[in-house]
């Protein structure tokens, strides 16, 4: 899933990142799924529930058309997959939920959003760190 590939990322850089703010991801999967996912590994950061989705809609986060959620290079890396042996289950959550980053400055304003265009539209970890930094100028201002 490039969602948790996103988080996976995200978290192996997670000390470079708390450094430059507040690290929170959020997800609308019930808070019983998301103590499962912790479970699977030591997570570093705090995971919000919001199966509401009230954090997607504040933010302009909505769910994808099919066109969106299934594009070539989701179907390519699926097909890599079983080709490796992996055996697709049926998803368990909304796969059409968009994903996005948001970074706020120190008085809660938005500096910067990025919605993702589909599940592999993700921004690297250095954009993160880059649109953090702005919001840590932006604060001591």
């Amino acid at each position: 899933m490039p969602c948790r590939d996103h988080l996976v990322q995200v978290a192996e850089r997670f000390e470079e990142l708390a450094q430059r703010g507040v690290v929170i991801a959020v997800s609308f999967a019930d808070g019983w799924r998301i103590d499962a996912f912790r479970a699977e590994r030591d997570w570093p950061m705090p995971i919000v529930s919001d199966p509401e989705r009230r954090l997607y809609h504040a933010f302009g986060i909505d769910r994808l058309p099919w066109w969106r959620v299934w594009t070539p290079g989701v179907l390519a890396r699926s097909a890599v997959l079983i080709a490796r042996g992996y055996r697709p289950r049926r998803p368990t959550e909304d796969i059409y939920q968009g994903g996005g980053n948001v970074v706020l400055d120190g008085r809660g304003q938005l500096v910067w959003r990025r919605v993702g265009r589909g599940p592999d539209d993700r921004p690297s970890v250095e954009t993160l760190l880059d649109a953090m930094k702005r919001a840590q100028t932006r604060s001591s201002t």
